[in-house]
């Protein structure tokens, strides 16, 4: 298996990773929307944004030449970290 290959599918199962939480958290805002703050509104539709742009970054990813692929590289790795980010976020909101 050649190293964009393993890159490929180690960044396929973070995002799926990460598709989950976000599925997690989608159900307990459902479940709590009547009490939900605007201000946890607004965070979630922010992170909803990032992973959308994140799928995008992926699917350019997993099309792209190998002389693009090092660059697409940089910005996967820049929007896991930002989903990551927000979600991490979120969470210190919600648990305050």
């Amino acid at each position: 298996m050649s190293k964009r290959t393993e890159y490929e599918d180690s960044v396929r199962q973070k995002f799926a990773e990460l598709e989950q939480e976000i599925d997690k958290l989608k159900e307990q805002l459902k479940s709590a929307e009547a009490e939900l703050l605007p201000e946890h509104r607004a965070k979630f539709e922010g992170l909803h944004q990032i992973q959308m742009k994140a799928k995008q970054k992926l699917s350019d990813l997993l099309e792209a030449s190998d002389e693009a692929f090092e660059g697409l590289q940089e910005g996967i790795e820049h929007y896991y970290k930002a989903v990551g980010n927000e979600m991490m976020s979120y969470q210190v909101k919600r648990d305050d």
